[in-house]
């Protein structure tokens, strides 16, 4: 039969190896201090425009036809205010970036971070 510091020290070494297990299995989605999502969904096609041009925005454009984020808001593809809790989304498009060097350009934008 058991002692009291064998029972001791079986329990101490049992829930140790439990803390790490539980600690090393919570960190294996942690990167830089962001929680990745590890799931894999599958990719819907667009329901927008599949031959698309790339898509510049320039939030501190003005003007007649300025592409800021006051024209992108208006457009069936993206969604949001812009604000932090309902932040601005590109979504359901597919875009033709041949002989361009980028899809979508974001210039003069900013986030906060809290």
């Amino acid at each position: 039969m058991y002692n009291k510091k064998q029972i001791k020290v079986l329990l101490s070494l049992t829930l140790l190896f439990l803390t790490v297990n539980l600690i090393t299995g919570s960190l294996n989605n942690i990167s830089d201090g962001i929680v990745e999502d590890t799931r894999i969904d599958t990719p819907q096609l667009s329901w927008f425009n599949n031959s698309m041009n790339p898509i510049y925005i320039d939030a501190s454009a003005t003007g007649v036809g300025a592409q800021n984020w006051t024209w992108a808001s208006s457009k069936p593809w993206c969604d949001g205010d812009g604000s932090w809790s309902n932040p601005y989304i590109l979504e359901n498009m597919s875009i033709n970036a041949a002989g361009s060097d980028v899809g979508i350009l974001i210039k003069n934008s900013q986030y906060i971070l809290l």
